[in-house]
C-alpha cells in the first residue's frame, strides 16, 4: 500500500451505496495490481504491489488504514484482507463496483493541462467563502494564470474572484 495513499478521502460516505464504501483490488493479467476508489463525484486508480495469492475485490477501508499505519501490506484472500498486525477485515460483497478508469482522461488525450496546487487551491476557495469554484484556463497554461471563481450555485462571496499561477515543475521547459 502506497504510504502518501490517502483513499479513506475519496471512498463513498453515503449508506445508499456501498459498493464505494471500501476501495476494490483489480488485478491484471499481466499480474499488476490496482485499488480502485469512487465517492460517485471522483475518482482515483493507485498501482498497488499484488502476490499470486492475493484475490481481487473489496479492501475494507479499515485495512488500507491500518496498512499505512503499521507500514506493511494487505493479504487479500476471498472472504478478509489481513494486515500486517494479523487483523483480518471482511470483504463484504454489494455488488459490481462501476469501471471508474474509464471515466479517467487518457494519457496525452486532454486539451488542456495545467498543474494546480491543490492546497492553495483550497486556500483561494475558502477566501472566497466556498467549497466549490469554477476554473478558466486559458489555451497559453505556461505563462497565464488561472482564472478561480466561486461556482454560481454554491454559497460564496458574491463578486469573489481569484487567479492561480500555474505549477511549474522544476526543469521542465
Amino acid at each position: 500500500m502506497p504510504e502518501k495513499a490517502k483513499l479513506e478521502k475519496i471512498v463513498s460516505k453515503d449508506p445508499t451505496v456501498p459498493v464505494l464504501a471500501h476501495p476494490f483490488l483489480r488485478i491484471e493479467p499481466d499480474g499488476s495490481g490496482t485499488l480502485l476508489a469512487s465517492d460517485k463525484f471522483t475518482a482515483v486508480v493507485i498501482p498497488v504491489e499484488v502476490t499470486d495469492e492475493d484475490t481481487a475485490g473489496p479492501v475494507h477501508i479499515e485495512a488500507v488504514k491500518a496498512s499505512r499505519k503499521l507500514g506493511g501490506t494487505i493479504r487479500c484472500e476471498p472472504g478478509y484482507c489481513v494486515v500486517p498486525a494479523g487483523v483480518a477485515f471482511p470483504r463484504d460483497q454489494y455488488g459490481q463496483f462501476p469501471p471508474v478508469d474509464q471515466l479517467l482522461v487518457p494519457e496525452g488525450q486532454a486539451d488542456v493541462e495545467v498543474s494546480i496546487n491543490a492546497r492553495t487551491l483550497y486556500a483561494l476557495a475558502q477566501a472566497m467563502g466556498t467549497d466549490v469554484v469554477k476554473l478558466r484556463i486559458q489555451r497559453d497554461t505556461d505563462t497565464l494564470p488561472v482564472g478561480v471563481e466561486p461556482h454560481p450555485s454554491e454559497p460564496h462571496v458574491e463578486g469573489a474572484r481569484a487567479m492561480l499561477m500555474p505549477y511549474r515543475i522544476p526543469g521542465s521547459a
